[in-house]
């Protein structure tokens, strides 16, 4: 069974996500050498405040800095793919309003 849901609770939901994604931006833009690691949380929070420009930055940088180890690629890698089609998502809704 599928339940609907209620569209200010999720207003508000995406709301909150993207405060504390304004308060980690603060945290991790402090962090004077920055890894790979740092790069991937902060392609997450763009992604969070719907920034995909911001997020597929950050997380080629991060793919760049890990040099592929298997251990991190397979998950960046699934984040840049989400980023990319918001990207596209974004450019076709663009596209259709001109």
């Amino acid at each position: 069974m599928r339940r609907e849901l209620d569209p200010i609770q999720e207003k508000l939901r995406q709301q909150r996500y993207k405060e504390l994604a304004d308060k980690a931006l603060a945290v991790l833009h402090r962090i004077e050498k920055k890894t790979h690691e740092a790069y991937y949380l902060l392609a997450h929070c763009y992604h969070n405040k719907w920034d995909y420009e911001g997020a597929f930055r950050m997380i080629e940088t991060a793919i760049n800095v890990c040099k592929k180890d298997p251990l991190c690629y397979a998950s960046y890698a699934s984040l840049q793919k989400t980023i990319i089609t918001q990207l596209e998502r974004r450019r076709y809704k663009s596209a259709l309003h001109r």
